[in-house]
């Protein structure tokens, strides 16, 4: 027989980027049952200079360079753009 689980939350934060993870933090300091949802692999997070420029090549997700030499970077991680910033 499958059963299905039903849990309450008082919030659902997508997104454990500075926003979200900040959200998150608050509703949970004030006592609120709160679902943190995240989108992507989970890598490790190590913050280091090899991690960042791993990220910024990868196709679609990475450096982008206007005609006039400006560099945008667009960043997708896990845990939001704070690992590249």
């Amino acid at each position: 027989m499958n059963r299905m689980i039903q849990q309450h939350f008082d919030a659902i934060v997508v997104g454990s980027g500075p926003g979200g993870a900040t959200v998150a933090r608050e509703l949970t300091r004030a006592r609120k049952e709160v679902l943190l949802l995240e989108w992507g692999p989970r890598p490790e997070i190590k913050g280091n200079f090899l991690q960042l420029a791993a990220a910024s090549l990868k196709p679609g997700r990475g450096d982008l360079f206007t005609p006039e030499g400006l560099a945008v970077f667009r960043s997708i991680t896990t845990g939001g753009s704070s690992i590249a910033y």
